[in-house]
């Protein structure tokens, strides 16, 4: 029993010690557990680096309760290469796809957008560098928009409500940018436009007048929400912007305005005065102010038939324009005999264009030939130098039909009577490749005595002659019934060589030069508003001055009218 025991104590003793990793089948079991050991580890690593080397691509945007399978088979169908996701997951808003190629992950990432159904599309990005979804973006960035949008509304109701004119209901919205420089002003924009007037509806409702001037405005497009939004505005001001056509002012019809001021802008540079006013005020007929300048619908009417005071004045303009306008188209030279020596000729057109180019040399418009030198350059005196001037104008043909005469008798000075004609009609010129249509008008004094004139069949000669040319349009005729006085009148004639000699235009013209220039500078006025103040009072100097101070107690002196 001894020996049995002690032999079962060697024997467990020895396999303690195998067990130790003393004995061979310590070493063969050893072995074989260091094998599996490694076949475990070698497994593990494949499947870390397995991982490591795919590519995680997350898919959104579809409906919850999608399967995996119907989402699988969307993007297999819209792939052109097999797909072969090692791993897919989903749940209800996110499915990540590990696939092994890269080829697949671009592809995949290509179809972002797919459309799922008719009202989801799906959004599918790469988690490489763990970028948030794009909708988590783009709902970031439009939340920042609205919140800077919602600042910028705020600052502007409150800047309103600060300059708010309670008693005149007027808002002065010049210059916005410079005085809210956190905001972003940009009137090309309609979206802004709309926003300012909603502003203004809901803090200003009774406004009635808005200065935008200097604001860098183009065009006006927007501006007619103010209507629609129940704003009733009467009075704007554009001054100092970027406004180049008329056309524009078509977005203020609605508006029901009562004056519009666009000084300063290219469009009222451009174009000449009157014809500016004329076409803003046929697209806003109720305009009553426009640049401060009372509007005269009397002034727009069409033109009218002829006028003559008397039958013989009528008899006698008749005979010299069609002697003078046979001249014009045939021997223009013959026209000296229809000057007196001392005569003076002036030309305006517009607007700049080819046909008119052989005239815009001569041009002495006083709106664009600023300074008395350069007009007076332009102004020809003398019978020779009016003729050659005349004879360097293109070849014409003055059409009888359609042309307007006035005639009516003036008193001059020193009891002499003189005529004024005012003839308005069409030329033709280039062999009909031009149409022109002119306004001239001539007065004229008895001829002298054994005068060239008298010679030709000129009973009386041209002492000043103001020409201005334009491109031909078609105006209405209005039938007026001719004033026919019973007065009989003659065409009077000169004494004798020793006859007083007939003031010339000349003398007068320097006369109110130097009336201009004084008138100028006790107003304060500039040259071209002081002789409209001037001829508006037929150049009487204590009137005007008169009328100047009462319109200037009433402020309604414009502005430019003191600009320099």
């Amino acid at each position: 029993m001894s020996g049995r025991n002690n032999n079962r104590g060697k024997h467990r003793q020895g396999i303690k010690q195998n067990n130790g990793g003393g004995g061979a089948f310590s070493r063969f079991t050893q072995k074989h557990k260091e094998k599996d050991d490694d076949e475990d580890m070698g497994e593990g690593s494949n499947r870390r680096q397995q991982r490591k080397d795919t590519h995680r691509i997350m898919v959104t945007g579809f409906p919850t309760e999608t399967k995996k399978e119907t989402l699988l088979t969307c993007l297999q169908n819209a792939l052109k290469i097999p797909l072969t996701p090692v791993q897919f997951s989903i749940d209800n808003k996110h499915a990540v796809l590990h696939v092994n190629k890269k080829l697949e992950a671009n592809s995949l990432i290509n179809l972002s957008g797919l459309q799922f159904n008719e009202s989801t599309k799906l959004t599918i990005l790469s988690l490489k560098g763990r970028n948030p979804p794009p909708q988590v973006a783009e709902n970031k960035k439009e939340k920042g928009k609205r919140d800077k949008v919602k600042e910028e509304k705020m600052l502007l109701e409150i800047f309103v409500q600060q300059i708010y004119d309670h008693a005149n209901n007027a808002l002065d919205l010049s210059d916005l940018q410079k005085r809210i420089p956190k905001i972003r002003v940009d009137f090309r924009t309609p979206g802004f436009v709309e926003s300012l007037f909603r502003i203004l509806k809901d803090k200003t409702p009774a406004i009635t007048t808005i200065n935008f001037a200097n604001n860098n405005i183009g065009q006006l497009f927007g501006f007619d929400k103010a209507k629609s939004l129940g704003l009733n505005i009467l009075n704007l001001s554009f001054d100092t912007n970027q406004i180049k056509s008329v056309d524009h002012v078509r977005y203020l019809k609605d508006l029901n305005l009562r004056e519009l001021v666009l000084t300063n802008n290219p469009v009222s540079q451009k174009t000449e005065a009157f014809e500016y006013r004329k076409k803003i005020s046929k697209t806003l007929p109720n305009l009553q102010l426009i640049d401060g300048y009372d509007i005269k619908l009397s002034s727009f009417v069409p033109i009218r038939s002829s006028f003559c005071d008397t039958p013989v004045t009528q008899s006698f303009a008749d005979d010299f324009v069609n002697r003078f306008l046979d001249l014009c188209d045939k021997n223009r030279s013959g026209l000296v005999h229809a000057y007196a020596d001392n005569a003076v000729f002036s030309i305006t057109s517009y607007p700049k264009n080819k046909a008119l180019a052989p005239y815009a040399f001569h041009d002495r418009n006083l709106v664009t030939k600023n300074g008395y030198e350069k007009r007076a350059e332009h102004l020809y005196v003398g019978k020779q130098r009016v003729v050659k001037e005349l004879c360097d104008f293109p070849e014409t043909k003055h059409q009888r039909e359609g042309l307007v005469v006035d005639a009516f008798m003036v008193k001059g000075i020193n009891t002499v009577d003189l005529i004024t004609i005012n003839m308005h009609g069409d030329w033709i010129e280039d062999q009909g490749r031009f149409r022109t249509s002119y306004n001239r008008t001539l007065l004229l004094a008895p001829a002298p005595p054994n005068s060239s004139a008298l010679v030709n069949g000129f009973q009386a000669v041209i002492i000043n002659d103001i020409l201005h040319v334009t491109i031909a349009k078609k105006h209405p005729i209005v039938n007026n019934s001719v004033n026919t006085s019973t007065t009989t009148v003659t065409i009077p004639t000169i004494a004798g060589p020793s006859s007083s000699p007939i003031p010339v235009t000349p003398n007068n013209i320097l006369i109110q030069q130097q009336m201009v220039i004084r008138f100028s500078e006790q107003t304060g006025m500039n040259l071209t508003f002081s002789e409209q103040c001037l001829t508006s009072n037929q150049w009487d100097y204590d009137k005007s001055l008169i009328n100047f101070n009462e319109l200037k107690l009433a402020n309604s002196v414009p502005p430019e009218a003191f600009i320099k």
